[in-house]
Protein backbone atom coordinates (compact mmCIF):
# COMPACT_ATOMS: atom_id res chain seq x y z
CA UNK A 1 0.00 0.00 0.00
CA UNK A 2 1.42 3.23 -1.20
CA UNK A 3 1.61 5.86 2.15
CA UNK A 4 -0.33 8.84 1.27
CA UNK A 5 1.61 12.59 2.00
CA UNK A 6 -0.96 14.86 3.91
CA UNK A 7 -1.01 18.51 1.93
CA UNK A 8 -1.11 21.44 4.89
CA UNK A 9 -1.76 24.77 3.44
CA UNK A 10 -0.37 27.66 6.07
CA UNK A 11 -1.91 31.26 5.43
CA UNK A 12 0.31 33.34 7.37
CA UNK A 13 1.89 36.93 6.51
CA UNK A 14 4.63 36.97 8.99
CA UNK A 15 7.65 35.65 7.40
CA UNK A 16 8.88 34.56 11.10
CA UNK A 17 6.19 32.71 12.09
CA UNK A 18 6.22 30.53 8.67
CA UNK A 19 9.70 29.75 9.78
CA UNK A 20 8.60 28.37 12.86
CA UNK A 21 5.80 26.32 11.32
CA UNK A 22 8.20 25.33 8.67
CA UNK A 23 10.86 24.25 11.40
CA UNK A 24 8.00 22.20 13.47
CA UNK A 25 6.95 20.28 10.14
CA UNK A 26 10.50 19.09 9.28
CA UNK A 27 10.75 17.72 12.25
CA UNK A 28 6.91 15.58 12.49
CA UNK A 29 6.42 12.30 12.44
CA UNK A 30 4.83 12.11 9.00
CA UNK A 31 6.10 13.22 5.68
CA UNK A 32 3.36 15.99 5.06
CA UNK A 33 3.86 18.70 2.23
CA UNK A 34 3.97 21.97 3.84
CA UNK A 35 2.70 25.02 1.36
CA UNK A 36 2.64 28.60 2.36
CA UNK A 37 1.03 31.68 1.31
CA UNK A 38 1.49 34.83 3.03
CA UNK A 39 -2.47 36.70 2.09
CA UNK A 40 -5.71 35.92 2.49
CA UNK A 41 -5.85 36.45 -1.24
CA UNK A 42 -3.20 34.12 -2.23
CA UNK A 43 -5.07 31.49 -0.13
CA UNK A 44 -8.53 31.62 -2.15
CA UNK A 45 -6.09 31.75 -5.52
CA UNK A 46 -4.56 28.67 -4.33
CA UNK A 47 -7.39 27.08 -3.26
CA UNK A 48 -10.08 27.77 -6.07
CA UNK A 49 -7.01 27.30 -8.47
CA UNK A 50 -6.52 30.74 -9.74
CA UNK A 51 -3.98 33.37 -11.38
CA UNK A 52 -0.56 31.53 -9.98
CA UNK A 53 -2.33 28.62 -8.77
CA UNK A 54 -4.08 27.19 -11.88
CA UNK A 55 -2.01 23.77 -11.76
CA UNK A 56 -3.34 21.26 -9.68
CA UNK A 57 0.19 20.21 -9.13
CA UNK A 58 1.38 23.82 -7.62
CA UNK A 59 -1.62 23.87 -5.82
CA UNK A 60 -2.95 20.69 -4.28
CA UNK A 61 -5.75 20.22 -2.50
CA UNK A 62 -5.01 21.23 1.21
CA UNK A 63 -5.86 18.18 4.07
CA UNK A 64 -5.28 20.57 6.94
CA UNK A 65 -5.20 24.62 6.61
CA UNK A 66 -3.67 26.47 9.25
CA UNK A 67 -4.51 30.24 9.23
CA UNK A 68 -3.50 33.31 10.64
CA UNK A 69 -6.51 35.94 11.74
CA UNK A 70 -4.85 39.06 11.54
CA UNK A 71 -3.32 39.49 8.09
CA UNK A 72 -3.31 42.70 5.75
CA UNK A 73 -6.46 43.10 2.84
CA UNK A 74 -8.49 39.95 3.03
CA UNK A 75 -8.36 38.63 7.12
CA UNK A 76 -8.13 34.99 8.23
CA UNK A 77 -12.17 35.30 8.88
CA UNK A 78 -12.96 37.02 5.54
CA UNK A 79 -11.00 33.78 4.21
CA UNK A 80 -12.87 31.27 6.31
CA UNK A 81 -16.46 32.91 5.70
CA UNK A 82 -15.29 32.05 1.96
CA UNK A 83 -14.09 28.74 2.44
CA UNK A 84 -17.27 27.35 4.48
CA UNK A 85 -19.38 28.98 1.46
CA UNK A 86 -17.98 26.81 -1.11
CA UNK A 87 -18.27 23.36 -1.86
CA UNK A 88 -14.72 22.65 -2.49
CA UNK A 89 -13.35 23.78 0.29
CA UNK A 90 -16.49 23.48 3.40
CA UNK A 91 -14.82 20.70 4.54
CA UNK A 92 -11.52 20.76 4.53
CA UNK A 93 -10.39 21.32 8.29
CA UNK A 94 -8.89 25.05 9.41
CA UNK A 95 -6.61 25.23 12.62
CA UNK A 96 -6.96 29.30 13.34
CA UNK A 97 -3.22 30.32 14.25
CA UNK A 98 -2.75 34.21 15.94
CA UNK A 99 -0.75 35.72 18.43
CA UNK A 100 -3.01 38.42 18.76
CA UNK A 101 -4.81 39.46 22.61
CA UNK A 102 -7.89 40.34 21.40
CA UNK A 103 -11.21 38.43 21.68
Amino acid sequence: MEAINPVILLIEDDKADQEIVRRIAAQGATSASLQIVSSGQEALDYLFRENNYASPETSPTPDLILMDLNMPGLNGLDVLKKLRKDKRTKLIPVVVLTTSDQE
